[in-house]
This record gives structure tokens, sequence and C-alpha cells, in this order.
């Protein structure tokens, strides 16, 4: 489930916003191109207006807590059950994971009306899952021991993650600032054991603040963003997160925009640990006539000794968005960087991807 989470959702916001203009009839775009991919704007779409968005992103999940999941491992002896009354000693000299997903996102905005947006987001999963596995049992009376032969696994999955349906309502439109409230329901039509989506609805309430541009040359102007809201799991409390972000554009000609957002989410449980008994002293005697395991030769700690806190996640984007065609096709390009390593995280993630509006 915290890995699904952990695979980047695209805003719904558009690049453009528009609004219909009596002296001439028309639509007529009243923002300049927008740079924010994971952030939401205050500033609708426009009303009656459609924006169909593709992209492509590529996570590759690299460690756990600061592990490395393709070099883990743990030689502390784990006292492990093998019949109903057998017990027995293994260390775990190499856990190797390799852990890709291939997302292709559709998403579809509509402006119902000229304060009203509403979108649809189906992302397109591939899963690529590869494991190595080495185990060595120790011996009880020698204390030697023999590799256990596990063959290597590999496979791969394709499907439909979690579809999202978000609304967005502005409430205020000053002279500095536009404010918006939004609603993210997420249903779980992903498979979790895929890592594909979360197998629980989740509800997201948001605040978006957009402060007017601000010009800083003649061709330049400047935006900043804020978003904040409370991701609730609808089945486990402890897994619901609040998140939040703040951001600048710094936009060149109303054509083309770079944008730099910081990212943060913050589950309120702690991550499930796999605790295990062992003989912390590495001594096989201890596996013989285990009364209990609160002896001075017999503990308990975490498999691999991660898990078992409560994470917190930060993530730098940057991206641009660029005017291809008119005022209605727009290519971006996106990279998020974890800036801690906290829970499960990934490598850089490349995204890319065009909009067109009509």
């Amino acid at each position: 489930m915290a890995v699904a989470r952990s695979i980047p959702t695209l805003a719904a916001s558009t690049g453009l916003s528009y609004e219909y203009n009596e002296e001439s009839g028309t639509f007529v775009r009243v923002a300049p191109v927008l740079g924010q991919l994971f952030l939401e704007r205050a500033t609708p779409l426009g009303a009656r207006r459609l924006n169909v968005n593709l992209s492509y992103q590529y996570v590759s999940f690299d460690s756990f807590d600061g592990e490395k999941i393709d070099k883990l491992h743990d030689t502390s002896p784990l006292i492990i059950s093998t019949t109903a009354t057998g017990k027995a000693l293994l260390r775990v000299p190499r856990y190797a994971v390799q852990l890709n997903t291939d997302q292709v996102t559709l998403s579809v905005t509509y402006g119902a009306t000229a304060d009203l947006d509403v979108n649809l987001t189906v992302p397109f999963l591939h899963t690529q899952l590869e494991r190595d596995v080495r185990l060595r049992s120790i011996d009880s009376d020698s204390g030697r021991g023999s590799l256990i032969p596990i063959s290597p696994f590999a496979g791969s999955k394709a499907g439909i993650g979690d579809v999202l349906l978000r609304g967005k309502y502005r409430v205020l439109d000053s002279s500095s600032a536009a404010v918006a409230l939004g609603l993210l329901l997420r249903l779980p039509t992903g498979n979790p054991d895929d890592f594909q989506g979360t197998g629980t609805p989740e509800v997201l309430p948001g605040l978006y603040v957009s402060p007017h541009e601000v010009a800083l040359s003649k061709n330049v102007e400047l935006r900043t963003y804020l978003n904040a809201g409370v991701n609730f799991d609808t089945e486990d409390v402890g897994q619901t997160e609040v998140r939040w972000g703040v951001g600048a554009d710094a936009g060149w000609q109303e054509r083309a925009t770079i944008a730099l957002a910081v990212l943060g989410r913050h589950p309120f449980a702690s991550l499930t640990a796999i605790d295990l008994p062992r003989c912390l002293d590495g001594r096989a005697e201890c596996v013989a006539d285990l009364p209990d395991l609160l002896t001075t030769r017999r503990g308990r700690a975490p498999l691999f000794g991660i898990g078992g806190k409560r994470p917190d996640y930060y993530d730098l984007s940057v991206g641009t968005r660029v005017a291809l065609w008119s005022d209605r096709l727009i290519g971006f390009v996106n990279v998020l960087l974890p800036l801690n390593d906290e829970g499960p995280r990934a490598d850089p993630i490349p995204l890319v991807g065009v909009e067109v509006t009509f």
C-alpha cells in the first residue's frame, strides 16, 4: 500500500485557463502557460472547455528506510517455526529486489461552470518485479550452516491502477489571489498484490491558493502556489496522510514556464515492521527448548532492520510546460527528486506528456 502511494499522481489542473468574453462572444485565455505538474492551481479551466492529458512516467524503487532493496541482508540468526513444536535457525545473506513501474496516465478535465472543474484520471501500469533470495540454515547441534536453494523470481503484470475522480471549485477570486476547494476520490481499482493500487478507497479534501502573477521584467512573470489537504484512508485511519506543496513558476512571454515545487506527505501511523524472534548472540543452542524469548540470548528485531517508524516524505519537482501549437497543444517534461530516504523511495522519476484543450 505504501509503495502504491509513492507513485506520484499528476495534478488535475491544466496548463491554460479560459473565460467567456461577452463582447467578442468567444472564449479568451486569461492566464499564461502554467507550469506546475503536481500542484493544483485555484484558477479553473473555464466553462464548457475540455482538456485531455496523456503522460508517461517511469518509477524505479531503490530503497526502504534508506536501505537499498537490491542489497538487503539479515545475518542475525532468525528463529523459525518448522512444525507445530519444531524450531530452526536461518540467516538471510542476500535478499535482492528490483521493482520498476511504467505508467501511462489518461486525464480528462471538463469545465462544468466558470468556477467548477471535474476530472477523471485513469492510470495504466506495467510492473516488473525481480527477486533473488539466499537463505542459510544453521544446524542447532554443530552450528554449521548450509545453503537452502531458492530459484530467482522474475515476473511482470499489466493493469489499471487506482482510478481518480476529482473536483475543484473556486470560492474566491480577488485582486491578489484565487482560492479553490478540491475533493479527490481514489477508487481501489488497482491490484495491491501487483503494487498497482492501495486496495482501499481514499478521500482527499484540499485547499488550493494561487496568488496572482508578479511581473519580474517585460517578458517574465512569477507565480506562486500553495496546496494543503488530508488524504483519508477509509478503512485504516493510520494510513491517512497530511499532504502539502508549495511552488513557483517563472513564465516567459506567456508561452513557456519553468516550475519548481516542494511536496510533503506525512502518514499518521508507522510503517509495519516484520518483527521476528532471533538469537541475538548468534549461538545455535538458543534454538533448543524455547520456553520464551526474554533471555539474554534471545530477543526480537525487525527483518533487515527496517520499518517500525513513522516516515515523512519530501520531494522536489522540477519541470516545464511549453505551448507547442496555438492555445490548444502543450507539451511538458518533469522530474521528481526525493529529498530524503524514509519509507519506500524511488530513483528520480521522469515524466513527459502532452495535453490538448478544446
